[in-house]
């Protein structure tokens, strides 16, 4: 299993280099823009100063990352702005494939804990008014660009559903690590709790388990994330799934109550 320094490492190398990609994109427009007559450059004026923006913006928020390489809504909002502002542009299908990236990190970072009905409207209208937009440029190049991103969502589909058993199999067969909380910081219903989370038991379920609010469940397990380095439920099942949760102590007698916690 990959560990926290390990996973921070890697996406702050992605960070790098997205960060030097972005810089060579944006010198290559200026170098392109340099070479411009002014009356050229001027007649597209909103477009080159609009792609200056992004490009520098990109590289703004990928010097972010390299600090703080597990901000997945920075991911999250550059990957839909770049894939929409493509779609925009050009409607084709790199577009579409980097909206999906952006929504996948949205997703990662919890995003759709809440209203989720309401964002995935939401997110699905804004896809579908930057594939209309292409209706500016003709009813042919709008027909090409929507037939273009339902060839990428066909081949997503394909995709999942060739692989989705052997990857089931993986998650099944994978080998099982420990996480040892500290008796320090965690109590015994600490690592029930957290354990019940992994195994995917409901708020409800699990507050009417050890007798507490939901509410209370809710705003204990925030302070648990933070403890282990994770900002909310869906960052915690992606760290820890294939771990079991102890504390690391002795297990505690029969018949021995866990510490709780106050209302």
């Amino acid at each position: 299993m990959v560990n926290d320094a390990t996973y921070k490492l890697a996406w702050r190398f992605a960070a790098v280099l997205s960060c030097c990609v972005w810089i060579i994109v944006l010198i290559i427009n200026f170098a392109y823009f340099s070479t411009q007559k002014t009356g050229v450059w001027a007649k597209d004026l909103f477009n080159n100063i609009a792609a200056i923006l992004l490009y520098g913006s990109t590289v703004i928020a990928s010097v972010v990352l390299i600090v703080i390489p597990l901000s997945f809504y920075i991911y999250a909002f550059f990957c839909c702005l770049h894939g929409i502002v493509h779609l925009v542009d050009r409607g084709s299908a790199p577009g579409v494939l980097m909206y999906l990236l952006g929504v996948a990190f949205a997703f990662k970072q919890g995003f759709f804990e809440k209203d989720k009905q309401i964002k995935i409207t939401g997110l699905i209208l804004i896809l579908v008014a930057a594939i209309l937009s292409q209706i500016r440029k003709g009813f042919l190049p709008l027909i090409t660009t929507t037939l273009q991103c339902l060839s990428v969502f066909m081949i997503g589909f394909l995709l999942v559903m060739i692989f989705l058993p052997d990857l089931q199999k993986i998650m099944k067969t994978k080998e099982t690590s420990v996480l040892r909380l500290s008796p320090t910081l965690f109590t015994y219903r600490d690592a029930k709790i957290l354990q019940d989370i992994i195994v995917g038991k409901k708020y409800e379920a699990i507050a009417s388990e050890h007798n507490i609010a939901v509410s209370t469940l809710k705003n204990n397990l925030s302070s648990l994330y933070k403890k282990l380095g994770v900002s909310n439920r869906n960052a915690f099942l992606a760290k820890y799934s294939n771990y079991t949760i102890k504390l690391d102590i002795p297990d505690p007698a029969p018949g021995t109550k866990p510490s709780s916690w106050s209302e």
